[in-house]
């Protein structure tokens, strides 16, 4: 987190991440 950007990569893993999260939330 220290980097001000991140990488696309990083960017898809922590939305897919967020659904996962949502959808076992649900």
């Amino acid at each position: 987190m220290s980097e001000p950007h991140l990488h696309l990569a990083d960017t898809q893993c922590f939305v897919y991440y967020l659904l996962f999260a949502e959808s076992v939330h649900l």
